[in-house]
């Protein structure tokens, strides 16, 4: 799991990660964008995310891990 982080407040993501210990959830992102005294670029904001997006995108495709689709 690729966790795009909102902040410093509790978040349900890592307690689901504390519950299952195979489970591997590396924060990525800046935190909240525009609000709650947000005042990085938005510059930094789009190249934190893109980073996640490559970091899950790599895990998917390395073949170490399973990978569950689920279609709506």
């Amino acid at each position: 799991m690729v966790q795009f982080i909102k902040g410093s407040l509790h978040y349900g993501e890592l307690d689901g990660r504390n519950a299952w210990r195979r489970v591997r959830a590396p924060p990525m992102g800046k935190g909240f964008v525009g609000i709650r005294g947000d005042s990085l670029p938005m510059e930094e904001h789009v190249a934190a995310a893109r980073e996640a997006l490559a970091l899950a995108r790599d895990r998917m495709m390395s073949g170490k891990y399973d990978v569950i689709i689920l279609d709506e």
